[in-house]
């Protein structure tokens, strides 16, 4: 980690803390870049200390959840209830997705943030990258362990069997899948519903159009 003015040994406990785990670094050494210099050193602290309080085995899973709380502070919130949305897609979120997804998290309100500035906190903390699709459009994907962890410390699945929409059973009922939470199974079934709702819309209205150009 780059940082000529904060302590090698207090940047060896870090790594040491992260186990050298090439992901939890990376995060912690973007959240240091974007400190102050008069802050560098109290945040450094302030992730040891974090990383300190938990089981070694816990360790990765707080680091995340240091990246989210930073990205919630500037999206109001908005950061966490997107990417738990997310998190259900294994394959790349494309854009018109995305924007269903930004849509639930919004529970009808107005919103206080465009998607594209939670978003792009998402991916400036490197809980969510960039990718281009098969397709060559833009998309986005959460990265796996950001996955596990939305899964297992915010939902509360206990069960490897992450509920996702390439998980026939969660929607089908084919399979037995643990989807959470009743609240966690909630946020997917409505998201679920949704796409369904809006891919039936724009069939419709394609369908129309067709035959309008016919006519």
């Amino acid at each position: 980690i780059p940082f000529p003015t904060l302590s090698k040994a207090r940047i060896s406990s870090l790594c040491s803390l992260l186990d050298g785990h090439s992901y939890g670094i990376s995060l912690a050494r973007q959240l240091l870049e974007v400190q102050p210099k008069d802050r560098l050193k109290p945040y450094l602290d302030y992730i040891i200390r974090k990383l300190s309080d938990v089981h070694p085995i816990h360790r990765i899973s707080r680091m995340i959840e240091v990246a989210v709380d930073e990205a919630n502070k500037t999206t109001d919130g908005l950061a966490i209830k997107l990417l738990e949305r997310m998190a259900v897609f294994m394959s790349p979120v494309a854009e018109l997705t995305l924007a269903e997804c930004y849509g639930k998290t919004l529970e009808n309100k107005k919103p206080k943030r465009k998607i594209e500035q939670v978003v792009e906190e998402l991916v400036n903390k490197h809980l969510v990258f960039k990718v281009k699709s098969a397709t060559g459009e833009s998309a986005f994907t959460v990265h796996p362990i950001v996955r596990s962890y939305v899964f297992h410390r915010l939902h509360r699945v206990e069960s490897d069997l992450l509920p996702n929409f390439q998980l026939s059973g969660f929607t089908s009922g084919t399979a037995s899948v643990y989807p959470g939470s009743k609240k966690s199974a909630k946020i997917i079934t409505d998201l679920f519903d949704q796409l369904v709702e809006t891919a039936t819309e724009m069939l419709e209205a394609k369908h129309r159009k067709g035959a309008a150009e016919k006519s």
